[in-house]
C-alpha cells in the first residue's frame, strides 16, 4: 500500500470526503505530506498520511489513535494544530494539521547562514514555550530539528510554530509507543542519547534537540554532520 499519488491523481483525490489534495509538501521516514483544501470550506490545510504498517497492524493503529487523540489536546499558538484524524478508502491512516505559511528554519539557515542573536534567542524561546506546553499535556514531539521549525517574518514580528507532532510519544504512565516496540523514531543528528540507544524519553529529550537547534542558529553549521 503507497501513501503517495501520481500528479493527475492529486488533484482528484478526496479524502475522506473532505479533503482534495492539492500537491505534495514534503516526505520522511513516518509518510508523505500533501497541501490540501477542505472541501466546501476551502480553508488549506497540511495531510500527513503515515506508513501502511501502521495500518496494517493493528496493535500499532490503537496507538496511533491514542496518541493522536492526546496529540489534539495540543493547542498552544507556537505549535502547528493537529485537527483531525482518520483512515482513508485505501486504509491509510493520515493526520490533519493547520498549514502553516513562512520558511522551514533549515531554509532560513540555508538561504542567510546563523541568524542574528536576538533572533535566534526570540525563534528558541518560542519553540521552548510550545514545547513546555506539549510536556505538560505528557506529549514529547521527539523530532525537533530545524525543518519542523516553521519562521515567518512580517511588519508584526517573527512568527513561529512548531511542526509535527505526529511521531509523539506520550510519556504518561500508561503511554505507549507509535513505533514498532523497539524501533527508533527522529532524525539521528538531532537525536539525544537516550533515543538512539532506545532508552526513556521525557521532556529533556526535546529540550537536547533544541538546545542543537539554537547552536545551529548561532554558528550556521550542524553541531554533528556525519553520516554515521
Amino acid at each position: 500500500m503507497s501513501s503517495s499519488f501520481s500528479s493527475d491523481q492529486e488533484h482528484a483525490r478526496i479524502v475522506a470526503g473532505r479533503y482534495q489534495i492539492v500537491r505534495e509538501i514534503g516526505s520522511g521516514g513516518m509518510g508523505a505530506v500533501y497541501l490540501a483544501r477542505q472541501v466546501n470550506v476551502g480553508n488549506q490545510v497540511a495531510i500527513k498520511f503515515l506508513p501502511a504498517h501502521l495500518a496494517d497492524d493493528a496493535d500499532l493503529r490503537r496507538r496511533f489513535e491514542r496518541e493522536a487523540a492526546l496529540t489534539l489536546q495540543v493547542t498552544h499558538p507556537g505549535a502547528a494544530q493537529l485537527l483531525d484524524t482518520g483512515q482513508d478508502d485505501d486504509g491509510r491512516l493520515y493526520l490533519v494539521f493547520e498549514f502553516v505559511e513562512g520558511d522551514d528554519l533549515s531554509t532560513l539557515l540555508g538561504r542567510d547562514g546563523a541568524l542574528a542573536y536576538d533572533e535566534a534567542l526570540a525563534i528558541t524561546l518560542k519553540v521552548a514555550e510550545a514545547l513546555a506546553y506539549a510536556h505538560h499535556k505528557g506529549v514529547v514531539h521527539r523530532d525537533i530539528k530545524p525543518e519542523n521549525i516553521r519562521v515567518r517574518r512580517d511588519l508584526a514580528g517573527l512568527h513561529v510554530k512548531v511542526l509535527d507532532f505526529g511521531i509523539a510519544r506520550v510519556t504518561d504512565d500508561a503511554a505507549t509507543r507509535l513505533t514498532v516496540e523497539g524501533g527508533v523514531a527522529g532524525t539521528p543528528r538531532y537525536m539525544a542519547p537516550e533515543q538512539i540507544t532506545g532508552g526513556t524519553i521525557d521532556a529533556r529529550t526535546d529540550v537536547y534537540a533544541l538546545g542543537l537547534v539554537l547552536f545551529e542558529m548561532l554558528t550556521g553549521r550542524r553541531a554533528f554532520d556525519r553520516k554515521s
